[in-house]
């Protein structure tokens, strides 16, 4: 991080050094005070300066020095707290949170992350956490706000776009858009534009999600089942006087559903 953070700016490195000197070490906020403690690693960072936290300092140094860097380290004021998440984001790019809802995060590795909602960064939309516990929707114990502008300027070439066209069994709709993604991260979003090859892809997935749904998934009534009833009842009458075969067509349930496999041109249903 510290390294990364000197391809940005030199006066940038101390700041790394300090953000890694609070990762690594024991958490100087649990350690004196009990209660309500916010995730915001600004807050240890403003306690790094205090005379009694002159053993965190020395390891901030140290992780400095072993960097390799010309330039000295030198404590950072107030005014770099705002690179913090940009700094942490390059450091665990995996672990760049985006919000789902207050307190609800979703990780670009794709695992969920949460803070109470007591914490003011519950609310933030985008976070650069540097500290997880375990679980399956792991709290984060340091972390920092940053801003989408920042980190599409950081991790540009690791974002990738996507066409989406699928069944969606939730809102039993097919949904069909166009992203830009980080990771599992979904950066942002819109409908595809209109087109014959669209349409097509709407038809399959459409096909799909009554494969999938069952037919009862169609709009019914009591006259189209008796309809195929009859049909169903004078097929097997026909099969059973050795009449010609296929005269009547199989809508059995399993047949209708067989037919609308394979591409959205060849199924009974795709036209309508």
């Amino acid at each position: 991080m510290v390294l990364q953070a000197a391809e940005l700016t030199e006066d940038l490195s101390s700041l790394a050094a300090c953000l890694a000197a609070l990762v690594s070490e024991r958490d100087p906020l649990r350690k004196n005070t009990t209660g309500e403690i916010s995730a915001d690693i600004r807050l240890r960072l403003q306690l790094l300066r205090r005379p009694e936290n002159k053993q965190l300092r020395e390891v901030a140094e140290q992780i400095h020095r072993l960097s390799g860097l010309e330039s000295s380290f030198t404590l950072p004021g107030p005014q770099a707290e705002e690179f913090c998440g940009m700094l942490l984001s390059l450091a665990w790019p995996e672990r760049i949170a985006q919000r789902r809802g207050v307190g609800s995060f979703r990780l670009a590795s794709g695992q969920g992350a949460e803070l109470p909602a007591y914490d003011p960064l519950a609310s933030a939309p985008w976070l650069a956490t540097a500290n997880l516990g375990g679980g399956v929707n792991r709290r984060v114990r340091l972390a920092a706000p940053v801003a989408l502008p920042d980190l599409l300027r950081l991790h540009g070439e690791k974002v990738r776009f996507e066409e989406v066209v699928c069944w969606n069994s939730r809102s039993e709709a097919v949904v069909h858009r166009s992203m830009r993604r980080l990771g599992a991260l979904i950066l942002d979003e819109k409908p595809l534009p209109a087109s014959p090859e669209l349409d097509r892809r709407i038809r399959k997935a459409l096909l799909e999600g009554i494969v999938s749904s069952g037919l009862d998934s169609l709009p019914w009534t009591k006259e189209l089942r008796q309809l195929q009833a009859r049909v169903i009842m004078l097929r097997g009458l026909e099969r059973a006087e050795n009449k010609r075969k296929n005269a009547w067509p199989d809508i059995r349930d399993d047949a209708l559903i067989a037919g609308l496999i394979g591409t959205p041109e060849s199924t009974w249903l795709s036209p309508w």
